[in-house]
């Protein structure tokens, strides 16, 4: 063996090594701190958590509210809000705040109004529950957001008040006198409301109530004027299921076991691709210039009641009712004034089917028989010289 190679060999890993370690020290850094003050690398605590915390610190209270907020800024709960006396529970008393309740509640059994902006635009409440108040839940002002807050045991006037803006995704229970109000140029949209004192939801003009639910309430379940409402449903209200008193727009909706109608329209109302059944009077009920299409109506006049599958009420006039259908009502389509159009419609096993009175345009109303042999193919069934005709089934 070649005694040089062996050495070579022995010693050829701690020469690598030290190769490495002195190229690490080639290309490391200046041991040397650079020149000024040392910074810090970390987050502060606004950047990490950049909202306030309601409490008696940041948002001291006075004699009406347990806690204020004076300036604009994103705030949160950090504990339930607990007012044991008279006053108010937490008040915006500035634009531009968002309040998170961060899944807490503001409680009271004897206070007056749990949230409330005085003068405030642009408020977003979310994520908690308001419960107990002897005024109000939640009072906000235009341009304001309520979403994913419970209400509930409100003895005053309202669950959820907003003059303009969004109610979503919000749930009302017994809410005072009405469980949701908007005044002007809202959304109240995926709510749902029961067991408030007069209304579920009432709404002023230019508004859109959608996929909202509203029962068991002292007044009608959706209350509007002048605003769309579609895909709600309502039930067991003590006046109408949906109720407008004018230029409405009703669409997909489903109104049943009302104490009234189950849709209670006035003037210059559109409704259609609706369900009403079961409500003690009419399915749905209009006066003037309605148009009424593509809805379905059975077993209004329901229990004790007496009522229309569809009803045209006296003192109206130019409204047109177009493919409808009735079924077991007391009347399938009760027409009580004059100068309208009635085309298209069926209806079966009412005990009068059609009851309209003189002085009405109405498309011929065809009885139609049954079939005595099977169908097989393109032909048979009652032939009629209108395309239009009304028919009974």
């Amino acid at each position: 063996m070649n005694l040089r190679s062996t050495r070579f060999s022995r010693f050829a890993p701690v020469a690598a090594a030290a190769l490495i370690v002195a190229a690490g020290f080639a290309t490391a850094g200046p041991l040397n701190p650079p020149a000024g003050p040392v910074t810090s690398t970390m987050k502060t605590m606004t950047e990490v958590e950049p909202r306030i915390a309601v409490n008696a610190t940041n948002t001291p209270g006075n004699a009406s509210f347990k806690f204020r907020i004076t300036q604009p800024g994103s705030y949160y709960l950090t504990s339930n809000v607990e007012q044991s006396s008279s006053g108010g529970g937490i008040e915006i008393a500035a634009q531009g705040v968002t309040l998170d309740l961060n899944g807490f509640a503001v409680l009271s059994t004897t206070g007056g109004v749990g949230i409330q902006s005085n003068g405030g635009l642009a408020i977003t409440v979310k994520n908690g529950t308001v419960s107990g108040w002897v005024g109000s839940g939640i009072v906000l002002g235009s341009f304001s957001t309520v979403r994913n807050v419970t209400v509930s045991a409100v003895n005053g006037s309202y669950g959820i008040s907003v003059f303009s803006g969004v109610v979503e995704s919000c749930v009302v229970q017994n809410g005072g006198a009405v469980g949701i109000q908007v005044s002007t140029d809202a959304i109240v949209r995926n709510c749902v409301v029961y067991g408030s004192d007069l209304h579920g939801i009432d709404a002023g003009s230019s508004c859109t109530i959608e996929n909202c639910v509203s029962n068991l309430n002292g007044g009608h379940g959706i209350n509007v004027s002048q605003s769309k409402v579609t895909g709600c449903t309502t039930s067991n209200n003590q006046l109408s299921g949906i109720h407008s008193s004018s230029y409405s727009t009703i669409t997909d909706c489903h109104s049943s076991e009302n104490t009234l109608d189950g849709f209670e329209l006035f003037t210059q109302e559109v409704i259609t691709g609706c369900t009403a059944d079961r409500n003690r009077r009419n399915g749905i009920s209009v006066s003037a210039r309605c148009r009424i299409e593509d809805n379905t109506c059975t077993e209004n006049g329901f229990g004790i009641g007496t009522g229309a599958g569809i009803l045209l009420e006296t003192g109206g006039s130019r409204n047109h009712v177009k493919n409808n259908t009735t079924a077991n009502n007391d009347w399938g389509i009760k027409v009580d004034s004059t100068l309208n159009l009635i085309s298209g419609n069926g209806s079966s096993s009412n005990p009068f089917n059609f009851t309209i009175a003189t002085g009405n345009r109405v498309t011929a109303i065809v009885n139609l028989t049954t079939n005595a042999a099977p169908i097989n193919g393109n032909s048979g069934g009652t032939s009629t010289l209108e395309a239009d005709a009304n028919y009974v089934y």
